[in-house]
């Protein structure tokens, strides 16, 4: 088994935490836009071709 120096735990901790942050961001704007596409459409569409 490799030795990991505390350093390079620090650093792939540090990968995985802004990993997960990227991932969860996403995931957010993801919901936002499948619950815009669910939504019902306006009763009163002015301007709608």
């Amino acid at each position: 088994m490799a030795q990991i120096t505390e350093a390079r735990l620090f650093e792939m901790l540090g990968r995985l935490f802004a990993e997960v942050q990227a991932t969860t961001a996403e995931n957010t704007q993801l919901k936002t836009l499948v619950a815009q596409l669910q939504a019902p459409p306006p009763k009163k569409g002015k301007g709608k071709s």
